[in-house]
């Protein structure tokens, strides 16, 4: 593919093919993504299909569609429809299939002890050698016992050698890059042989331009026959090998566009550079059958245009090259190999240590991590503190110290301390990995202004033909009806031959790649640039959709504070508090995981009180999400009743619905914490509240800058919290946000998207920021999602935009991006369109009869290739993009 026409092609081709239901296609990126139905037509049909559209396609991933969503959000949903076994076959039932290269194998015997081997091993479920290819494929639960270390140490047992295959990673996410890089070579070898085959024809053919040398020497050089010159015969010789050896994909190109009744650039270039040799070739029989023929060749015409478009593709090639540039980045931060060690029976000698390829790292590896060392795996430390660099992948600039029980992402760089790590997420399961999972996805996207493009390259290239014809046609009139004054014409130009020069210089000049690079090259250079600065963007469409957001709907908790409430003041109601009703209240917060719970949780252990001093248990434990807790307890009898109490915390409403009176001075109290800023917590035991906790959350420090900065972009910005419309207003104050946008006591999950969705009746496009489990719905309601770092993989999946770390200043960033490309892509649309309508109206020669000056055709071919190589260019100039001054975080 190298132009929207080849895109428009593919995919209107492959829609035509029963069973195929979509067709994505994205000729930057060189992917093909296809939905269709297994009953009625295969992968292996696709690419067939794609093939003899004159596009050749290899399979990459099979994916079957049972559910909307994958991954962990998939899993959420299925559960919460009640189908916890698939929820549970995503999380621990996939499978792996592993490619191996096994060397050594002579006979079936071979086949059939390798395959016996590996089959062997616990959790593996298929095993396919090949004798021819020496290949041999595994299938095995990725979550299982055996890993690819153990299938090759077992290929290994039986006596023969064994190596992973080339696959995987490199192949998924460096594909775009690898591919511009081999096709930059292709056009590197077209242009060389064509340079090669062209310039003597080039130097003949434009002889007299050229101090000191005149076209009557070449005219007074051996006949062949007739007026035939033999100069004209190695012109047309060297011209036909550039036309076959160059000009060949063009052609075959052309023909199977127009094969399946569509157009392409190959139609424009073949049918220009043909047009040229072919009158050139009229020419020469002329020249043959009349001596006194004083005619023109124009084979330099033909063979300049193939070199010069062969030249442009090389430097578009080796410029789309760099535009993903940031995938290859990321490729690149993960270790090549790993220090395995190998525990004795007590676990924490350790007994052996030995150095293995970084891919043949299995869950539970205990690694040993050197100073100045690449993680090789994502995991968690179980000896050894140190400062690990995590900048590549989350921007963060200082190094984050890591102890015992801390997690670390495999790709980051370990500082001066010495690690051991367990690997918890290998292989395509890592951190990096979906990090470079989702930015090839993202770049391989359409947004939805290249909608625009690919309708307008999939009329642009018979639009240009038939304008071409007419011009033609035109200049053919003019000078035949005798318009054309004689002596006005070039030398040695004919009405026919300038009507056909006009024709050619319009098919060549008229470029549909310009149309077709616009978008997609933003799409790469700014999602790279924002993964390298930290932000995940997940695709073109959201690229485009985030410029036009006008609200930012923040949740309180993780998001605009810290996340780690503490207790600032507990008030009991009667003087004093026994210890063991204290006590009770903390081991009933225990069984909850809400931030307040821990926090009541953390105050009571800091005052030397153990849930134990309760003396009793805790039964009939109920949570309520965003309310509270209940449940009976009982206590020590020397501190109270020793029969079961029961025991409720939460907020006001919760305790009036689990019948709990309140008297007027614990809610004039109440108010008064709330009004303080404080999220206040009430605890009953029989009956009565016996005492109020009054948790606070710090404002992360750079949030009220953030805010500031995003309402100097034009944004309003909401503040979503469950918190009381008092305590939530105190917070907004210090934020800078208006009471008018505050929304108060909303409750997970439903309530949250329900607000969200209040705020999107404003009609314009809202983005929710947020990092709980409990904001995955809000978030994908929003039109633009965004969660951040530490938030979980549930909410990360149904956002739109990752933020890998936890600062608000990724926010303004991504808005930031977002902004510049699509003025950047609008930019580029302009010019590509306003290049293609004024250049083929020149070419068509309007202003000859003003300039009498004729546009050479390999002019017309340089201007082509400029057009797109500009748009390139244009395109790279993301790249320079730094953080906003003042939020550099």
């Amino acid at each position: 593919m190298s132009c929207g026409s080849c895109v428009s092609a593919l995919e209107g081709g492959l829609l035509k093919q029963h069973g195929i239901t979509a067709a994505t296609a994205n000729f930057l990126t060189g992917s093909l993504t296809v939905t269709f139905d297994q009953s009625l037509t295969s992968a292996e049909a696709v690419a067939e299909a794609a093939d003899d559209l004159g596009y050749p396609a290899r399979l990459l991933q099979l994916q079957q569609l049972a559910r909307k969503g994958s991954g962990a959000a998939a899993a959420a949903a299925a559960a919460a429809e009640g189908d916890e076994d698939w929820a549970a076959s995503d999380a621990a039932g996939r499978q792996e299939t592993l490619q191996l290269t096994v060397g050594g194998m002579s006979c079936a015997s071979c086949v059939g002890s390798v395959e016996e081997a590996v089959r062997r091993l616990p959790g593996v479920h298929s095993v396919s050698v090949s004798l021819l290819t020496q290949q041999a494929a595994v299938t095995y639960d990725a979550a299982g016992p055996t890993g690819p270390r153990d299938v090759l140490e077992a290929v290994e047992a039986v006596g023969f050698e064994a190596a992973l295959a080339e696959h995987g990673l490199g192949d998924m996410a460096g594909g775009p890059s690898g591919l511009m890089e081999r096709e930059a070579r292709v056009w590197r070898n077209r242009l060389l042989l064509g340079s090669v085959l062209a310039l003597p024809v080039a130097l003949v053919g434009m002889s007299s331009m050229l101090p000191g040398l005149g076209m009557a020497w070449w005219a007074r050089g051996p006949k062949v026959v007739g007026g035939l010159p033999l100069v004209w015969v190695v012109e047309a010789l060297l011209a036909a090998a550039v036309q076959v050896l160059v000009g060949g994909p063009f052609y075959r190109q052309a023909w199977h566009g127009l094969k399946y009744g569509s157009a392409n650039m190959g139609l424009l270039v073949a049918l220009g550079t043909t047009a040229a040799f072919a009158d050139s070739l009229f020419s020469m029989a002329l020249a043959a059958a009349d001596a006194s023929y004083q005619g023109h060749v124009y084979f330099e015409s033909s063979v300049l245009i193939l070199v010069f478009v062969c030249a442009g593709k090389y430097i578009e090639a080796k410029a789309k090259a760099r535009t993903s540039d940031a995938v290859r980045g990321l490729l690149r931060l993960g270790a090549k190999s790993a220090v395995l060690l190998t525990l004795g029976p007590d676990g924490e000698a350790v007994a052996a240590v030995r150095e293995i390829p970084a891919e043949l790292v299995q869950i539970g590896d205990v690694l040993r991590v050197a100073p100045g060392s690449t993680v090789p795996a994502d995991g968690a430390v179980v000896h050894g503190t140190s400062a690990v660099d995590e900048s590549m992948l989350t921007g963060e600039a200082m190094p984050v110290t890591k102890r015992p029980g801390d997690g670390v992402i495999g790709g980051t760089v370990n500082g001066t301390g010495l690690m051991h790590i367990q690997a918890t997420r290998v292989g395509a399961d890592t951190t990096l990995s979906s990090i470079v999972r989702l930015v090839a996805a993202a770049q391989a996207h359409k947004a939805p202004i290249q909608a625009l493009a690919d309708t307008i390259a999939s009329w642009f290239v018979p639009t240009v033909v038939t304008l071409a014809t007419a011009t033609f046609a035109t200049w053919l009139c003019l000078g035949l009806s005798g318009r054309l004054d004689p002596a006005a014409l070039p030398p040695g130009t004919s009405p026919f031959l300038l009507a056909l020069l006009h024709m050619v210089a319009v098919l060549v000049i008229a470029c549909p790649c310009a149309l077709g690079l616009a978008t997609p090259t933003v799409v790469m250079v700014a999602t790279g640039v924002a993964a390298r600065l930290g932000v995940l963007i997940k695709g073109g469409s959201t690229l485009e959709l985030a410029h036009r957001t006008k609200v930012v709907v923040f949740d309180k908790t993780g998001t605009l504070t810290t996340g780690k409430p503490t207790v600032k003041q507990v008030v009991f109601v009667s003087d004093g508090m026994p210890r063991p009703l204290l006590a009770l209240i903390a081991a009933v917060e225990a069984g909850s995981e809400h931030p307040l719970a821990r926090a009541v949780v953390q105050h009571v252990a800091a005052l030397g009180i153990q849930e134990t001093d309760a003396g009793g248990r805790v039964v009939e434990f109920a949570a309520q999400p965003g309310r509270g807790v209940s449940c009976s307890g009982t206590v020590a009898a020397a501190a109270a009743a020793a029969a079961a109490v029961d025991v409720v915390i939460g907020n006001l409403a919760w305790l009036e619905e689990c019948g709990v009176q309140l008297s007027a001075a614990v809610r004039q109290k109440k108010a008064q914490l709330e009004g303080q800023g404080a999220t206040v917590m009430l605890a009953a035991v029989g009956g009565s509240v016996v005492a109020l906790f009054a948790v606070a959350d710090q404002i992360k420090p750079e949030a009220p800058a953030v805010l500031a900065a995003l309402q100097q972009r034009g944004m309003q910005c909401w503040m979503i919290t469950g918190d009381s419309r008092r305590a939530a207003l105190v917070l907004a104050v210090q934020l800078g946000i208006p009471e008018t946008h505050v929304v108060a006591e909303a409750l997970p999950a439903t309530k949250k998207a329900s607000s969200s969705s209040r705020v999107q009746q404003q009609r314009c496009v809202v983005a929710m920021v947020g990092d709980g489990i409990n904001d995955s719905p809000a978030l994908s309601e929003a039109d633009v999602g965004i969660a951040i770092g530490s938030g979980t993989d549930v909410a990360m999946e149904a956002a739109d935009v990752v933020l890998m770390r936890s600062h608000l200043s990724d926010v303004v960033v991504a808005f930031d991006i977002s902004r510049r490309a699509f003025r950047r892509m609008q930019l580029n649309f302009m010019w590509a369109f306003g290049y293609n309508v004024l250049a083929i109206p020149v070419a068509a020669g309007v202003l000859y009869p003003i300039s009498h000056q004729l546009m050479p055709p390999w002019i017309a071919a340089v201007a082509m290739a400029a057009s797109s190589v500009s748009v390139v260019a244009s395109s790279l100039l993301l790249r320079l993009y730094r953080r906003p001054k003042g939020l550099e975080g």
